[in-house]
């Protein structure tokens, strides 16, 4: 629409709207209403050289900032009279723009070599979807829109993402600016070229009234990364503006938690995580468990991270994926494990403190923790999960163990009762022969010499108990069984009594001889 120093009277809004996210403790998210995401700006700079920061964007969208040399008086505008239906092109992705605001911009100069270039950018890469930029009112005047990408490269024209040419009042319920206009509306031409996409209205100058035309608008929707967008706005006719409006699609997730421990549901610290693992929204459930994040950027890049307090563990993976580009997500439930302590005393029967016992806590047959008793006995195993558990102990060097003890931890944690070791009776050694000692002979008695008349008094000689060191010559002729006696006793022993026989032989001749004499 061309404008004129009397042009229509809109309301001017200066201040920003603050679209602080609200994160109350257990309250349930409403759906996220289409529109929550419009850009609100602040102003600033003359004509030639504005500057305009941005607020009120989805959580999760880079912070925009924009520079424009467009001639005075370029503003920002309410939203009051002339806005982007929710049935328009741009108002099915992300809601009505009415009552939200939008920059009105104009050339450096009303003449066709004094272009103004407006552009945005963002402090860090946008994501691919979720947001878009809408621009109006192309009647009087010709914009191409050109880009870079997050290397600083400029943008392909398909990557800008032109995604469709449109009429603001070609649809319901319109804005008051489009009373009294009938079909058809104006609807702007789109050029996709190299690294630009132009839109003009092909008619201006050509037929006068197409120059003063409402509601020609197109949007783009970037499909790469986008580190600056660039309008550049040159005259046809008249005293031209156009309108720029910056929206994002804004989402809401929402769930509980869940714990055997009703308390461990108080305090769960919710996280919603961008890609690069930073936090970008918050929020801690009440008693109830129930927690839930508004307004975050409608794309798939989403993580969500459970955080919960002393005491209670996530019953699986703590941080799981978040896809929000199909709208809300309602109904997320996390598991929660309640974690406590057991602990007690290792004794002897007399009730004696008894040290170096390893006491070892098993959920069905799997250890889920242990501890050695201290000095006095006292052992202690924390973060046990509540519920059935047993109770085993390893007794140490001179104690026998008891039979494992069946016991339920509960939320206040437990205390076992003693457990009782019982003292290992002594055991008794056994002798290891050595292989030394030799076996006691039995006596044995001189025999009577062989023809002597006269009978010897027997005599009885006992063998050494200890045998000799050193082993007698070995004897020619076979080889006797072993008996287990020495034989150099013996031998000696009959060795003495036949010399004794012969003695006695000899005297006993002598006296027959002296008698016959």
């Amino acid at each position: 629409m061309r404008r004129g120093g009397t042009g229509t009277a809109r309301r001017v809004s200066t201040v920003a709207a603050a679209g602080a996210l609200a994160l109350g403790a257990g309250v349930a998210p409403a759906a996220a209403a289409p529109g929550d995401g419009y850009a609100d700006w602040t102003l600033g700079g003359t004509g030639g050289a504005y500057t305009a920061s941005a607020s009120g964007l989805a959580t999760g969208f880079p912070t925009p900032s924009l520079t424009s040399t467009s001639r005075a008086t370029a503003q920002v505008f309410g939203g009051a009279s002339s806005w982007l239906p929710s049935s328009s092109s741009f108002g099915t992705r992300f809601g009505s723009s009415q009552d939200r605001e939008y920059l009105s911009l104009r050339p450096a100069a009303d003449n066709v070599g004094s272009p103004s270039a407006t552009t945005i950018t963002f402090d860090s890469p946008t994501p691919v979807g979720g947001w878009g930029l809408a621009l109006g009112d192309v009647d009087a005047e010709t914009l191409v829109v050109t880009g870079t990408d997050a290397d600083g490269n400029a943008l392909t024209g398909p990557g800008l993402g032109l995604v469709s040419t449109f009429s603001a009042c070609d649809a319901s319920p319109r804005a008051s600016a489009c009373s009294g206009l009938t079909a058809p509306y104006a609807v702007p031409t789109a050029t996709t070229g190299a690294t630009s996409v132009t839109l003009a209205d092909p008619l201006c100058p050509t037929v006068g009234e197409r120059c003063d035309t409402t509601g020609a608008a197109g949007w783009f929707s970037p499909t790469v990364p986008v580190r600056s967008l660039t309008v550049t706005s040159t005259w046809k006719q008249g005293f031209p503006t156009y309108q720029l409006w910056l929206a994002s699609a804004e989402q809401a997730v929402s769930g509980s938690v869940t714990a055997p421990c009703t308390s461990d549901r108080d305090g769960v610290r919710v996280e919603a995580l961008r890609p690069d693992g930073s936090v970008a929204a918050s929020d801690t459930t009440g008693t109830d468990g129930a927690w839930s994040l508004g307004g975050l950027l409608g794309t798939g890049d989403w993580r969500l991270r459970v955080v919960p307090p002393a005491g209670a563990a996530v019953d699986g993976a703590a941080t799981t994926a978040l896809d929000l580009s199909g709208g809300d997500v309602t109904g997320r439930t996390t598991a929660l494990r309640s974690l406590r302590t057991a602990s007690g005393t290792v004794v002897d029967a007399g009730g004696d403190p008894v040290a170096g016992a390893v006491v070892r806590v098993l959920d069905g047959s799997t250890e889920v923790g242990r501890d050695t008793s201290a000095a006095h006995g006292t052992w202690s195993v924390g973060a046990l999960p509540v519920g059935a558990l047993s109770v085993a102990v390893d007794a140490p060097e001179g104690y026998t163990a008891p039979d494992p003890t069946d016991t339920t931890l509960g939320c206040d944690g437990l205390v076992v009762e003693p457990l009782v070791l019982v003292a290992a009776p002594p055991s008794t050694p056994t002798p290891t022969p050595t292989g030394t000692d030799t076996p006691t002979p039995t006596p044995t008695t001189s025999p009577t010499p062989s023809g002597s008349p006269t009978t010897a008094t027997p005599s009885t000689t006992v063998a050494p108990t200890q045998a000799p060191t050193t082993p007698p010559p070995a004897a020619s002729g076979p080889v006797l069984a072993a008996t287990g006696a020495d034989p150099a006793g013996p031998l000696a022993l009959g060795g003495a009594l036949l010399a004794a026989g012969a003695a006695l032989v000899t005297l006993s001749r002598r006296r027959h001889r002296e008698r016959a004499h």
